[in-house]
């Protein structure tokens, strides 16, 4: 597949209508529904490239919203797969499989003493934060502005998007403008991130209260790094107050290394949750973290439950993706091509003159509508972002055949060679043009 240069979207128009008929905004999840001029309805995919219905190629850096970390269709996942299928793949019984995929996620990552099967980050999060309060006896939670931890009530608050504090160290339930998500209950602290003196407060102010903290390992909304001793400070203060550090590694579990990105750090979290990447494409998600937590479930007092949980197809996707991200150089050649990536980005958008940052940690970029000397070491240093620039930008990007999120996410992928890497930079040149002008 070759990148379209002028794609026409007639037919994904059409299909989009034709779905909205039966499925409301004729997508199947909101973070689609905004791509302009339309999402996309893809035909087929391979590698690093998507063939919509109306026969435009693109380079694609959405890859399925991060899980795609070995691209479209690897063959080792296929295969596997496939292998499975003649076998059987959901039994309401246990599976060899299971074990296995376990023993491996314990010696890859060095904060894993035990795991838990689940099907989406989602899912995963929620069993961690219930084995936070089983095993603390407590009630209250901490996440921070920005972070996102799924789409379910109790952690739709302080999302990417939403205001950031008014008061720095004031920690308040957010009230999202969406219906039907219920008010945020007082065992629910949002703060803000990479802000020591607000943590200690809360703690302060909360003393024997706090069950865990739950954060990103890179918030998407900014591509954030943790400051220096930040970290190190979320673990000294859980430790000394008796919480569980949560760590939601959906994004960056086995993106930012094979040990997941606290195995970068050096500073294992109680609890970790895994998704996205685990199962390259197949919905699986995962909680490993310490035993004498996970081992609440043994008993049945925190139950811990799911028909899917352990599905053999998305485990042995599981087992053929660790294969690969256990290779010396899968994650030093991933960083490096998207560590130039990001650069020629960059500059394609500075030497069109247009307020655009590109922020990178690891294989996850992001473009901020803000001015590239603009610096970005907290949430509400994106406050004031033009966001309509950023969606611009990416609608530009479509029209010359790259494929990124419409909110300025792009995941790169072990199969973006640097041939790709090159045509991506000189295609967003031309759309900077088209944009300047």
């Amino acid at each position: 597949m070759t990148p379209s240069d002028t794609p026409i979207f007639d037919l994904s128009l059409r299909a989009r209508s034709r779905a909205a008929v039966t499925i409301p905004t004729g997508v199947t999840s909101a973070a689609r529904a905004s791509a302009l001029p339309t999402p996309l309805f893809v035909e087929r995919a391979a590698g690093a490239m998507l063939l919509d219905v109306d026969g435009n190629a693109y380079i694609d850096y959405v890859m399925g919203f991060g899980p795609l970390l070995l691209g479209h269709t690897p063959e080792s996942v296929s295969n596997a797969v496939a292998a499975r299928l003649q076998n059987g793949f959901l039994f309401g019984a246990a599976h060899r499989y299971e074990a296995e995929l376990a023993e491996r996620l314990v010696g890859m990552l060095p904060c894993a003493e035990q795991v838990l099967l689940s099907n989406t980050g989602s899912e995963a999060v929620h069993i961690a934060m219930r084995l936070a309060r089983a095993a603390t006896g407590r009630r209250i939670l901490i996440k921070f502005e920005g972070h996102y931890h799924g789409w379910f009530d109790p952690v739709a608050y302080g999302t990417p998007g939403q205001p950031p504090q008014t008061r720095s160290g004031a920690p308040r339930a957010h009230r999202r403008a969406t219906t039907g998500i219920a008010p945020s209950q007082p065992d629910l602290l949002i703060l803000p991130w990479n802000d020591v003196a607000a943590l200690e407060e809360a703690f302060d102010a909360h003393r024997g209260e706090i069950a865990g903290l739950i954060m990103e390992g890179i918030p998407q909304a900014g591509a954030i790094r943790p400051l220096p001793g930040y970290v190190e400070a979320v673990r000294r203060l859980t430790e000394r107050h008796g919480a569980l550090f949560i760590l939601d590694e959906v994004i960056t579990g086995f993106r930012m290394g094979s040990g997941g990105i606290h195995g970068e750090w050096g500073v294992p979290p109680d609890l970790c949750v895994l998704g996205k990447a685990l199962g390259a494409g197949l919905p699986i998600s995962a909680v490993v973290g310490r035993s004498d937590v996970l081992g609440l479930v043994a008993g049945g007092r925190t139950p811990h439950m799911g028909t899917f949980n352990g599905h053999g197809l998305c485990v042995a996707a599981a087992l053929a993706a660790l294969d690969a991200y256990s290779a010396p150089d899968f994650h030093v050649r991933l960083q490096a091509r998207s560590a130039l990536l990001s650069i020629g980005l960059q500059s394609a958008i500075d030497d069109h003159g247009l307020q655009l940052k590109v922020t990178q940690v690891g294989a996850l970029i992001t473009i901020v509508g803000l001015p590239s000397a603009h610096r970005v070491d907290r949430y509400d240093d994106l406050a004031g972002q033009d966001g309509q620039a950023v969606t611009a930008f990416a609608e530009a990007l479509l029209r010359h055949g790259v494929h990124i999120q419409a909110r300025g996410t792009l995941m790169p992928a072990s199969v973006h060679d640097d041939d790709l890497i090159d045509q991506t930079i000189e295609r967003a040149r031309r759309a900077c043009a088209t944009i300047a002008r």
